[in-house]
């Protein structure tokens, strides 16, 4: 491992990660992070006036969101949301969005029709999806042969769970130049799941599209 990808967390229900943290640890470890700064999807101005301050006025290399854990949930594709995406598409920051596995009080929050909607209105944005839509794998993998925006991270739900087989599939063929290793950790150690995800039957030649050049 040489470098790492820090997500932010902002209104999560069990609880937030400060962008200024994310920062800081930059400037500790230089050059072994990229960090994205947490937004809190819910609050229009705040997000938008941050995406300014850490990303086009900072160190931060795009943002993640997850409207479907906050206290008062939202699903990824609502329009209060929109601005958000629209300023990201201007300057062309890449988007990590939470849909699949628990990403909200049920499995609607992580439907791959949320994503398709998006990538389709936004088609400069990079959109890159935690958890993998899973458990919808089937869906969110046509919905990514579709929309060539979409980057793919089905993470700890890439181990042991159902579905792994589609996903490794689409990553040896259609999907092995926007398919992400990630591990959410703390879910997943971090030697672990690489020591796991190398043992996957990918192609040798996708293994390090996967596992770096992609990202």
């Amino acid at each position: 491992v040489t470098m790492g990808v820090i997500p932010g967390r902002n209104g999560h229900f069990k609880g937030s990660i400060s962008n200024d943290d994310i920062i800081s640890l930059l400037g500790d470890f230089p050059g072994r992070f990229v960090g994205m700064a947490g937004l809190n999807a819910s609050k229009r101005e705040e997000s938008l006036e941050e995406i300014h301050r850490t990303v086009l006025n900072g160190p931060l290399k795009g943002i993640c969101m997850e409207p479907g854990a906050l206290d008062k949930p939202m699903y990824a594709d609502d329009p209060r949301i929109y601005p958000i995406y629209d300023l990201c598409e201007q300057h062309r920051i890449p988007v990590i969005l939470m849909l699949g596995g628990r990403a909200g009080p049920d499995i609607t929050y992580s439907d791959p029709k949320i994503i398709n909607r998006i990538a389709a209105d936004f088609p400069k944005t990079n959109f890159i999806i935690s958890h993998g839509g899973w458990p919808w794998v089937q869906q969110i993998l046509g919905v990514c042969f579709f929309q060539k925006n979409i980057y793919l991270c089905p993470d700890m739900y890439l181990f042991n769970q159902p579905g792994w087989q589609d996903y490794v599939t689409a990553a040896n063929f259609a999907l092995q130049d926007r398919f992400l290793f990630g591990t959410a950790y703390p879910f997943i150690p971090l030697e672990a799941g690489v020591e796991h995800f190398k043992k996957l039957p990918f192609k040798p030649e996708v293994l390090p599209k996967v596992l770096y050049q992609n990202a």
